[in-house]
């Protein structure tokens, strides 16, 4: 079986580490790319001032791991490695999708050359950057409309759905405390925020810890164990109406649920968008974190 072609497009923070680290760790991945893009605040007002943490010396070497960054545009190197691998490229996107929708822009041919895309954004249910909004398509609201209008291949992991699959404090601190240098690595770049995390009352992660990002890079590493069900949704991206409104996630009918073994039914199958905008996406609902923590604890080893 041919290794899984994977390109991570993040915004460069602590979560999106957690999620590189399980991509990185995976055997049967040839990890194409990894681009990165502005993201929803300020490294220094959450993640220190490097956006790590600020613990360098923590790093774990990485032998056989080009760290030099490649010239040009994340956009322009986008569309090269799908058009270089029609129908083989995966795409997890963890930040705003800017770079998706330059490469669409740059190159037509883009969204149908990818295999698949599995977007970390939108909300179906209260947001976390307005009452309506998620960050990363608040932050990008023209990107994520045409992420969700041209692209027909859209895994979409919304922020109401990580925060269904919490993990309690308690397993999230069986992997950091097994010692090895990559555990050790992400105990240390997450320290900071999981402070502030654990001591919110009342905050989204009261319940525990809400892993966004790792959890859609594993729905593209095994989308076959992992997804349980979802929905075939028509789903739109708004860009009107002011700072409250931009960039909030409006999903009409829904087709037959997608379910485990099923075949994983295309995302155009049986529905037809309704208009100027809307596009069809597989809206994950129950996602099994046995498999998660598997991988998780496995990455870590």
């Amino acid at each position: 079986m041919p290794n899984l072609k994977l390109w991570v497009d993040c915004d460069a923070g602590v979560d999106d580490a957690q999620g590189v680290v399980l991509a990185l760790s995976q055997p049967g991945v040839d990890f194409v790319g990894l681009s990165a893009v502005f993201g929803n605040i300020g490294v220094t007002q959450y993640y220190g001032r490097d956006g790590m943490g600020d613990v360098p010396a923590v790093h774990p070497p990485s032998p056989g791991i080009k760290l030099e960054p490649v010239p040009g545009h994340a956009a322009v190197h986008l569309a090269a490695a799908a058009r270089q691998a029609p129908g083989e490229l995966v795409v997890v996107v963890t930040g705003p999708p800017t770079n998706l929708a330059l490469a669409a822009k740059l190159d037509p041919a883009f969204p149908q050359n990818v295999k698949a895309v599995v977007v970390m954004g939108g909300a179906d249910g209260p947001g976390n950057a307005t009452a309506d909004v998620e960050y990363n398509f608040y932050w990008d609201p023209e990107a994520a409309y045409v992420l969700i209008q041209k692209f027909p291949r859209v895994t979409l992991l919304t922020w109401n759905a990580c925060l269904r699959h919490q993990q309690p404090w308690s397993v999230l601190d069986s992997w950091l405390n097994r010692g090895t240098p990559k555990a050790q690595f992400l105990a240390a770049i997450m320290c900071s925020s999981l402070e502030r995390e654990r001591a919110a009352p009342g905050g989204a992660h009261e319940g525990g810890w809400v892993p966004c990002d790792p959890l859609a890079v594993a729905l593209a590493l095994a989308p076959e164990r992992l997804l349980l069900t979802a929905e075939l949704r028509q789903c739109r991206v708004e860009l009107a109406g002011g700072d409250a409104l931009r960039g909030k996630t409006m999903f009409g009918a829904t087709s037959a649920p997608f379910a485990q073994g099923n075949g994983g039914a295309g995302q155009g199958d049986g529905l037809q968008a309704p208009g100027e905008g809307w596009g069809a996406v597989r809206l994950v609902k129950e996602v099994d974190m046995s498999v998660f923590d598997e991988l998780m604890a496995a990455c870590l080893h």
